[in-house]
C-alpha cells in the first residue's frame, strides 16, 4: 500500500494553488518529494516529484513572479546523512535549480518563505552546525540560488526552527522550539532578524509543560501571529494555541485552542483584512480519531474560551434517555448566553457557567437526521461552537441498485451513472451525490425512478462519485462508483529536416498538435537541449519557429506538447546548417616609390557567418598584422615605410566556424628621383625665381640660404616658384642658395654667386636723379643643377628702379617658360632655361631699350644685349664707339 501526505500548501497570485509533501505512489524512490500544481478549481494541472527514497517536502512558498520554492530534507543529496534542500521551479513546473543545506550529520528544512525582493529563506533544524546538540537554522538565499548567509540559534541542549515569515519591512522571523530557555522542558520561541541576518530579539513563549511553536505568520500591519501546541494551557493535555506579538516582540495575547483529547496547531495565516486563521489537528471534536480543524480569529484580543465536543448520537425512535452534554470553560465576568440550535432552528435560549455542563434532551424526536448546534458567548467578545449530529432510526433503510465502475478516456462524452433506489417509505425522500467527498447533486428520488448522474469532463485519474440517498425517516443507503478517466495523449505531426546555408533566412518549422484535451495546452521548444521558445496551443494550429541565424552545425530541435492533463508528446527536427567559405576582394598589385606615403592595401570580405571572425596577414610569409573583421567592412594595411624591392602580402581570413579564405598582392617598392630645379632672375623686379619640379613628392619642403643664413623657407609646390628679393643686397659678393626637400628622402640644392659693385660712370637718364654713382649688380656665377651661367648678361642698375618709384615687392617675376610643349629659343640655354646673351654690336649711347625702356649708355653695351636687363637687341640700331 502507498502512502502519500501533503504537508504545506500555497496560493499564488493568479488563484494557482500549489501542494507539498511526501509520496511513495510515483517518482524514483519509496519516498520522494512531490509539488503539484492545481487550478483554482481544482484542476490538476502538473505534479513533480524531487529526490530518492527517504525524500519529503515539508512547506511551499510562491514567489510574486510566480515562481515556486520548495523545501525539505533528502537522504540521498548533500553531505551528510541527511539535508535540508531547497527547490526552485517555474509557474510551468520546469525545475530552475535545487541547493541542500547541511553538513555532515542530519539537517532538516521544514519551513521556507519569499521576500517581496524576491529573496528567499529556508528554515529548519541542524545537527551538524550550531552550539547544541541540534539547533534552529535560517539561510537566506537570492533568487538564483546563491547562498547569502546562514545563521543557528540554540542552547547547549535540543533546538529547532519550524517556521519562517518574512514582513513587508524586509524583518524576518523565526518559530521553533527550545529546551533550555524557559521554564518547563521544551519551550516555543519566536526570534526576529533584519534582511542581514543580525537578531533583533528573541522571546520564548513557556508553561509548566512543553510548548513548540510550528509556525509563523505576518500582517500588513507588522503584527506577528506564532501557532503550535502547548501542554502547559487549554482544556486538555494537548492543545492549539495561537499568540499574537507587536513588530518590537511584545505578546498582545495569546489564546488556545482544543478539548480533552490531543489538540494541535500546525499553521497560521493572515488575511488583507486582518482576520487570522489556525489550523491544525484535533482528536477532541468532530468524528472520531483524528480530524482536521480550521478557526478563525478576528485581529482584536481574543478572550481564553473553550466548549467539549461530545460524541454524534444514534437512536431508535421512541427510546429515551436521550442528551448531549457540552462543557464550556474560560470566559469573563459579561454576561454568559448559550443558544442551541436543530436544523438552524433554536430550541434552547440561557446561561452558562464555566466548566457546568449544558444538557439537551433528544427524545420525541422522529426518524431523521438532526444537527444540534451550541454558540457560547461571554459577552465580551469571547465565543464558541460545537455541533453534534443527531440520527433517529424508524425504519428499514431503502435499497439501492450497484452499477459497475466506469472507464473512460478523458473528454469523452455521454458517460453517465444510474442508480435506481427502492423504498417503501413515504416521508420525504433526498439524496446527495459526492465526487472525492464534495457535493456535485442533490434532489428528491421516487421509488424504482432511477437517478442518473454525468461523469463527463472529469479530471485524469480516479474519482469516488458517491450516492446517499435518505428516505424521510433516518434510513439511508449509499453506494460508490468509481470512475476512472484516462488520458489519450495529444499526436503530432511529423516535420522533415532541414539543411541550408548559414546566413539564408525564411526557414521555418511548423508543427501541427491535435488532442481532445479541453485545458491548458502548454509547449516547449528546445535547441540542443535548451529551451528556446513556449506557448500555448490549439488542436489543429501550426505551431511554428524560426530557425534562421543558426551557427554551421547540426542542431536538434524538440518541442514537447502538453495537453494539461498529464499526456505528452514530442518530435524532433534535424536543422543542418553548412557553412559557405567566405568571400574575399583581390585588389591590384600595388607599386610606389621609396619614402612616399599613404600606401594601403585595402581588402573587404563578406560572409554571413556568425561566427568569430579573425584575420591575420603575412608579409613574405610572416605574420604582421591579426584582428577581427566584419562582413562588408574593409581590412586596411597600410605598407608605408618598406625598403626597396618587392613584397608579398597574404590575408588568410576564417569565419570562426572552420571556413576560411585567402588572397595576396605584390607591393614593389622603386627608388625615388630627385626634383629637377630651374632658376630664373627677373631683372625688373630685382627677384630671383626657383622652378621645382617632381614625379613623387612627399611632405615638400625648402630653405633659403643667404651668406650661409636662413632667409626663408616654406613647402614648394609642383611646377610653382619659389622667389627671393636681389633688391636689399649691400655692395659685396653674395651666396644665395636654395635647398629642396622632395619628402620621400631626396634633396638637391642651388646656388647662385652675386657681386654687388659701386658704378663709377657716367649717365645721362632722366629719370635717374642727381646723386651718388648707382650701384651695379652683377651675377658673377650663378649653379643650378650644376650648371654655370655667364655673369656678363645678369646686370642692373637698381637706382633705376628706384627712380620710377617701382617696388621690387610689387613685382610679380613671370614664368619664362611657354606653356609645354614648346622648345626653347636657339638663344636659351635648354637646360636652365634662363636667356643667354646674344652676339652683335652694342645698343647706342641714345637707344632705348624696348624691354626696360633704359638708355643704353655709351660704351657699357655687351654684344647685342642691354646692359640693364640683358635684352637680346636684334638687329643693332646704332654701334657704340
Amino acid at each position: 500500500m502507498s502512502y502519500d501526505d501533503g504537508r504545506s500548501v500555497a496560493v499564488a497570485a493568479d488563484g494557482s494553488v500549489y501542494i507539498t509533501g511526501s509520496t511513495q505512489s510515483s517518482g524514483a524512490g519509496a519516498g520522494d518529494a512531490f509539488l503539484a500544481k492545481y487550478s483554482s478549481t481544482g484542476t490538476l494541472l502538473w505534479n513533480r516529484t524531487w529526490g530518492l527514497t527517504g525524500d519529503s517536502g515539508y512547506e511551499v512558498a510562491v514567489a510574486a513572479d510566480g515562481s515556486v520554492y520548495m523545501a525539505g530534507c533528502t537522504q540521498n543529496f548533500g553531505a551528510g546523512a541527511g539535508d535540508a534542500f531547497l527547490a526552485k521551479y517555474s509557474s510551468t513546473g520546469t525545475q530552475l535549480w535545487n541547493r541542500t543545506w547541511g553538513g555532515t550529520n542530519w539537517d532538516y528544512g521544514y519551513g521556507v518563505a519569499v521576500a517581496t525582493d524576491g529573496l528567499v529563506y529556508l528554515a529548519g533544524i541542524t545537527n551538524s552546525f550550531g552550539a547544541g546538540l541540534t539547533d534552529a537554522f535560517i539561510a537566506k538565499y537570492d533568487a538564483a540560488g546563491t547562498l547569502l548567509w546562514t545563521r543557528t540559534w540554540g542552547t547547549d541542549y535540543d533546538d529547532g526552527g519550524y517556521g519562517v515569515a518574512v514582513a513587508t519591512d524586509g524583518s524576518v522571523y523565526l518559530a521553533g522550539f527550545t529546551y533550555n530557555y524557559g521554564a518547563g522542558g521544551i519551550n516555543a520561541f519566536l526570534s526576529k532578524y533584519d534582511s542581514t541576518g543580525k537578531m533583533l530579539w528573541n522571546r520564548v513563549w513557556r508553561g509548566v509543560n512543553a510548548e513548540i511553536g510550528y509556525s509563523v505568520a505576518v500582517a500588513t500591519d507588522w503584527l506577528v501571529y506564532l501557532a503550535g501546541i502547548t501542554n502547559s494551557f487549554g482544556a486538555g493535555f494537548d492543545d492549539a494555541f495561537l499568540a499574537k506579538y507587536s513588530s518590537t516582540g511584545t505578546q498582545l495575547w495569546n489564546h488556545t485552542w482544543g478539548g480533552t483529547n490531543p489538540d494541535r496547531g500546525n499553521g497560521v495565516a493572515v488575511a488583507t483584512d486582518g482576520s487570522v486563521y489556525l489550523a491544525g489537528i484535533t482528536n477532541s471534536f468532530g468524528a472520531s480519531g483524528a480530524n482536521v480543524f480550521l478557526a478563525k480569529y478576528s485581529a482584536a484580543s481574543i478572550p481564553n474560551l473553550a466548549i467539549t465536543s461530545p460524541a454524534d448520537v444514534t437512536y431508535t425512535m421512541g427510546q429515551v434517555g436521550n442528551q448531549v452534554a457540552w462543557t464550556i470553560m474560560g470566559g469573563t465576568t459579561g454576561p454568559r448566553i448559550h443558544v442551541i440550535y436543530r436544523n438552524g432552528t433554536a430550541v434552547t435560549n440561557n446561561t452558562w457557567a464555566s466548566g457546568v455542563p449544558v444538557l439537551c434532551s433528544l427524545d420525541g424526536l422522529p426518524a431523521g437526521s438532526y444537527n444540534y448546534t451550541i454558540v457560547a458567548t461571554d459577552g465580551t467578545g469571547g465565543r464558541v461552537a460545537d455541533i453534534v449530529a443527531v440520527r433517529v432510526i424508524a425504519n428499514v433503510p431503502p435499497s439501492i441498485s450497484r452499477p459497475a465502475d466506469i472507464t473512460c478516456t478523458f473528454g469523452q462524452t455521454g458517460v453517465a451513472i444510474s442508480w435506481t433506489i427502492t423504498d417503501t417509505s413515504t416521508g420525504t425522500r433526498g439524496y446527495t451525490v459526492y465526487r472525492n467527498g464534495t457535493s456535485v447533486a442533490s434532489g428528491t428520488w421516487t421509488s424504482g425512478v432511477a437517478i442518473s448522474q454525468g461523469v463527463a469532463g472529469l479530471a485524469i485519474g480516479t474519482h469516488n462519485v458517491t450516492i446517499i440517498a435518505t428516505d424521510g425517516f433516518s434510513g439511508s443507503v449509499s453506494d460508490t462508483v468509481i470512475v476512472t478517466v484516462f488520458n489519450v495523449a495529444p499526436s503530432i505531426t511529423r516535420p522533415a529536416d532541414i539543411t541550408c546555408v548559414a546566413g539564408q533566412i525564411g526557414n521555418v518549422i511548423s508543427w501541427i498538435a491535435t488532442d481532445s484535451s479541453a485545458s491548458i495546452c502548454t509547449y516547449l521548444i528546445r535547441r540542443n537541449g535548451t529551451v528556446v521558445a513556449s506557448g500555448m496551443w490549439t488542436s489543429g494550429v501550426v505551431i511554428t519557429v524560426n530557425v534562421d541565424g543558426l551557427v554551421p552545425g547540426s542542431h536538434d530541435f524538440t518541442i514537447t506538447v502538453q495537453d494539461g492533463v498529464g499526456g505528452s508528446s514530442d518530435d524532433m527536427v534535424l536543422v543542418s546548417v553548412m557553412n559557405p567559405v567566405p568571400a574575399i576582394s583581390h585588389p591590384a598589385d600595388l607599386a610606389f616609390v621609396s619614402g612616399q606615403r599613404g600606401n594601403n592595401v585595402s581588402w573587404t570580405i563578406t560572409d554571413a557567418s556568425t561566427g568569430t571572425c579573425t584575420y591575420i596577414v603575412y608579409r613574405n610569409g610572416t605574420s604582421i598584422a591579426s584582428g577581427t573583421w566584419t562582413s562588408g567592412t574593409a581590412v586596411v594595411l597600410n605598407v608605408d615605410g618598406l625598403l626597396l624591392g618587392t613584397y608579398n602580402f597574404t590575408i588568410i581570413a576564417a569565419d570562426g566556424l572552420g571556413a576560411s579564405a585567402r588572397d595576396f598582392v605584390l607591393v614593389t617598392v622603386v627608388p625615388n628621383a630627385p626634383p629637377a630645379v630651374s632658376c630664373h632672375i627677373d631683372i625688373d623686379a630685382l627677384i630671383i625665381s626657383w622652378w621645382i619640379a617632381d614625379i613623387n613628392m612627399g611632405s615638400t619642403h625648402y630653405t633659403i640660404y643667404l651668406d650661409n643664413g636662413v632667409i626663408g623657407n616654406g613647402t614648394w609646390t609642383n611646377g610653382q616658384a619659389v622667389n627671393a628679393s636681389l633688391a636689399e643686397l649691400t655692395t659685396g659678393t653674395h651666396a644665395l642658395k636654395i635647398v629642396v626637400d622632395d619628402g620621400l628622402g631626396e634633396t638637391v640644392d642651388a646656388t647662385a654667386l652675386i657681386v654687388i659693385v659701386a658704378s663709377n660712370h657716367k649717365h645721362d637718364d632722366p629719370q635717374v636723379p642727381a646723386g651718388p654713382d648707382p650701384v651695379l649688380i652683377i651675377v658673377i656665377v650663378f649653379a643650378c643643377g650644376g650648371l654655370v651661367i655667364p655673369s656678363s648678361w645678369a646686370v642692373k642698375r637698381r637706382t633705376a628702379i628706384k627712380a620710377k618709384n617701382v617696388s621690387p615687392a610689387a613685382r610679380t617675376p613671370v614664368d619664362p617658360r611657354p606653356s609645354p610643349p614648346w622648345e626653347p629659343p636657339s638663344n636659351v640655354d635648354p637646360a636652365t632655361t634662363i636667356p643667354l646673351p646674344a652676339s652683335g654690336p652694342a645698343l647706342g649711347t641714345d637707344e632705348t631699350c624696348s624691354r626696360c625702356g633704359n638708355q643704353a649708355g655709351a660704351g657699357l653695351a655687351t654684344g647685342h644685349c642691354c646692359y640693364f636687363c640683358g635684352e637680346p637687341l636684334t638687329p643693332p640700331r646704332k654701334s657704340v664707339g
